[in-house]
């Protein structure tokens, strides 16, 4: 029903009741995305559908570290 704020909005996923820490996702799915990616910037940044520099401002927001290709 429209206007209805209690409506899934049916996005893949669910927030839980007690709620999450946004930061702490955002930097375990950066950290799985280089880690399929084998650690290339490029490739991870698409799949988490960011630009390359945004991905790289992130990696220096959270403070995660670049493994060696």
């Amino acid at each position: 029903m429209p206007g209805d704020s209690s409506a899934n909005a049916g996005g893949p996923f669910s927030l839980p009741p007690e709620g999450i820490i946004l930061d702490e996702v955002n930097q375990d799915l950066i950290e799985q995305a280089l880690a399929q990616t084998g650690g290339n910037q490029v490739r991870a940044a698409k799949l988490l559908g960011l630009t390359r520099g945004t991905l790289q401002y992130r990696l220096e927001k959270y403070e995660i570290k670049e493994e060696a290709e």
